[in-house]
Parts: C-alpha cells; sequence; structure tokens
C-alpha cells in the first residue's frame, strides 16, 4: 500500500495514505491490527485525511513499515467502533472547535479591516439578540436573555471589542456544554451496556454455551449467581435476588421466581434463575434505553 512519511522519530511514526484511500471501519480495522503487534504500543488512523500514527518500540521502525506495506487496498482489515475511539473522537472534534474559535475570533481581530469588523460584529450581535427576544416571547426567559443583555449594553457603550469577546466566551461555553452532555451521555450508554457473549442454554439436564446471538424467543437460559441476565425474559425455574438498579435505580435486590418477570442488565446477586426469553439483544428495555440516550445525545 502507497505511503509517505509525515512525521519519523525514534518510537513514533506519522503516515500519509490520502483521502478516502480507507474507510473509517478499515481505520478502526487497521488500529486493530497495528496494536495486536507487541512492537507496536498504540496506532491511531485518521480515515479523514488517510493518516496512521504509530507508536512503536525502539528498533522496530523496519517491521512496522513492512506490516505497513503488507496492508492491500482492497483487503484492508474491519472492525467495529470501540468505546474508546468514540471518546477519542469526541476528544478530537472539541479540541478542533475549540481551537476554530479562538483562532477565527484573532483571525477577524488582527485582520479584518475595522469597517468589515463591525459589520460582522454587529452581525453577530444581532443574532444574539434576536434569540433573546425569541426567548421572550416564549415566556421562557433564560440564557438567552442573558447573553443578549450582555452583548447589547456592550454594544451601546460603543465598546465593540467588548461584545466580540463575549460573544467568544459564549461561544466557547457552549462548545463546552455540548461537549459535556454528549461525554455524559457515552458514559451512562458505556455503563449499561451488556456485554456478553455467551449464554448458558438449558438443554434437558444440560447446559451448552451458545452465543448470545443464536438465541431465540422461548429459549430457556440459565443465569447463575454473580451473573448478570443477558435478556429480558421471565422467570421459568428457581429463586434469586435480583439488582435492578440498573432499571429502576432501587440499590436492595428483589426476590424474583416462577412467572416473574427479569430483565436484561440486572444481576443475580444470589440464587440461580432458568429464564425463558422474551426479546432478543437488540430489543430489551435496557437496549431501547441506549438507543433513547444515543438519540437524544
Amino acid at each position: 500500500m502507497r505511503y509517505k512519511i509525515i512525521y519519523d522519530n525514534s518510537g513514533r511514526l506519522r503516515l500519509r495514505m490520502g483521502q478516502g484511500v480507507f474507510s473509517s471501519s478499515q481505520g478502526y480495522g487497521i488500529e486493530k491490527l497495528l496494536t495486536a503487534q507487541k512492537s507496536i504500543t498504540s496506532a491511531e488512523a485518521n480515515s479523514i485525511n488517510g493518516s496512521i500514527l504509530i507508536h512503536y518500540k525502539t528498533g522496530y521502525r523496519a517491521f512496522v513499515l513492512a506490516v505497513i506495506d503488507d496492508l492491500g487496498k482492497n483487503r484492508l482489515p474491519k472492525a467495529k467502533k470501540q468505546d474508546s475511539d468514540w471518546v477519542r473522537e469526541l476528544d478530537d472534534a472539541f479540541y478542533r472547535s475549540l481551537a476554530a474559535a479562538v483562532c477565527k475570533h484573532y483571525v477577524v481581530k488582527l485582520f479584518l479591516p475595522a469597517p468589515l469588523r463591525t459589520v460582522y460584529t454587529l452581525r453577530r450581535i444581532l443574532s444574539h439578540l434576536r434569540k433573546g427576544l425569541r426567548s421572550l416571547q416564549d415566556g421562557k426567559p433564560g440564557v438567552d436573555v442573558l447573553d443578549a443583555a450582555a452583548v447589547t449594553a456592550a454594544d451601546v457603550q460603543g465598546d465593540l471589542t467588548t461584545a466580540s469577546s463575549i460573544m467568544m466566551l459564549l461561544n466557547i461555553s457552549e462548545l463546552l456544554e455540548d461537549y459535556t452532555r454528549k461525554k455524559a451521555c457515552q458514559t451512562l450508554t458505556q455503563s449499561l451496556a451488556i456485554n456478553i457473549d455467551g449464554v448458558w442454554v438449558v438443554h434437558g439436564q444440560q447446559e451448552v454455551l451458545t452465543p448470545i446471538s443464536q438465541i431465540q424467543v422461548g429459549t430457556l437460559v440459565r443465569v447463575h449467581t454473580g451473573s448478570v441476565i443477558p435478556l429480558d425474559g421471565e422467570v421459568a425455574d428457581g429463586e434469586a435476588i435480583v439488582n435492578e438498579a440498573s432499571m429502576t435505580g432501587e440499590p436492595l435486590g428483589v426476590l424474583r421466581k416462577s412467572g416473574n418477570s427479569v430483565y436484561a442488565g440486572t444481576a443475580i446477586e444470589e440464587g440461580t434463575l432458568v429464564v425463558k426469553v422474551r426479546t432478543l439483544a437488540d430489543n430489551t428495555r435496557i437496549q431501547n434505553i441506549v438507543s433513547l440516550i444515543d438519540h437524544t445525545a
């Protein structure tokens, strides 16, 4: 695979393959392939500009380049986005937006002619003023009204420099608010995620470890003490104390026995249950909550 070395230092390489050479899923696959090598400590692939940043152990430069040379454009590995990828991309997007906001402010301040700078600042002030007036008209005075009052007061005093600085700070505060909200939603989503690959399916007197993707509605699944219930269902046999904090917030376990409903993501503190599956992994209550969080983020 053709590439250009952009940065080359002991233990660190940045390669550029070109825009659109690999997709985001292929980028995750390249990262997974590289980090699987013992000599490579970390790898970050950017599908937007087609670059790969690699950190490796000293003395393995030739080996790293050999791994890259072995990659074929038509047989690039693919992988799903991991939790760490979500966090990294969210952080990168925030820092890029923050840098763009600060740079834009100072470019306008230092290089835009005074008449054009005045027009540009007044247009931004009018935008904040419209938002504030709209909030008052809706009978919901809030932050927009305070923002409009601050920049309008500076404008009335003839201090457009202060008004411009206030608007830059307001822009940064919006970026921080959006970043914090998305980060909180992502953290909550990760805490609710059910990372279970296999479950114990009951066949007569035997239990067979089966991939969760092969489970069907009506299958009997045994869940032991300390395990997380993998799917929504109804207790077919057994009794157990189930911690349902992930669903209800209640920290104390509740008794669940034959005929009771149990939900994916809840954990058995004591006892064993045989659960008759009611819904599959993509349609459990906990998955619906996660989907709702992702939608609002």
